[in-house]
């Protein structure tokens, strides 16, 4: 049982460390500390709710949060370790740029803004870098 994951769930604005502490100890775990007003959940209860459709739910959702962060940094560090965010950005806007120069239309005023600047940015970029 993960009962730091459990109290996590059931008190989700709480602070582990200072609300409460969970303990490990000769392959047992156990609520070391607890500061909440309310009581404290025995063993039967944080078992009831570790095996609850809504924290199993609420766990896969926590997960999957996990598992998109991972993929994002992922992807920023294959295309560019330094480039960051910024990098994705300028592939959507060359994307862009593409699929309205296929199309023969001109893109929106909005767009071609946006994009003028980020050119000028990354050529200032670019000089920057040249110099170190």
């Amino acid at each position: 049982m993960n009962i730091a994951s459990i109290l996590n769930y059931l008190y989700q604005n709480s602070k582990s460390l200072i609300d409460w502490e969970v303990e490990r100890s000769h392959g047992s775990t156990r609520i070391k500390k607890w500061n909440l007003p309310s009581p404290q959940p025995t063993e039967e209860e944080l078992a009831e709710v570790e095996s609850s459709a809504e924290y199993l739910a609420w766990l896969t959702a926590k997960r999957s949060v996990r598992i998109d962060g991972k993929t994002d940094a992922a992807i920023i560090s294959l295309l560019h370790p330094s480039a960051g965010r910024g990098e994705e950005a300028g592939i959507t806007r060359n994307a862009l740029v593409f699929l309205f120069n296929a199309l023969g239309i001109e893109p929106p005023e909005d767009f071609a803004a946006y994009n003028a600047i980020a050119i000028a940015e990354i050529e200032k970029a670019h000089i920057e870098k040249d110099a170190l």
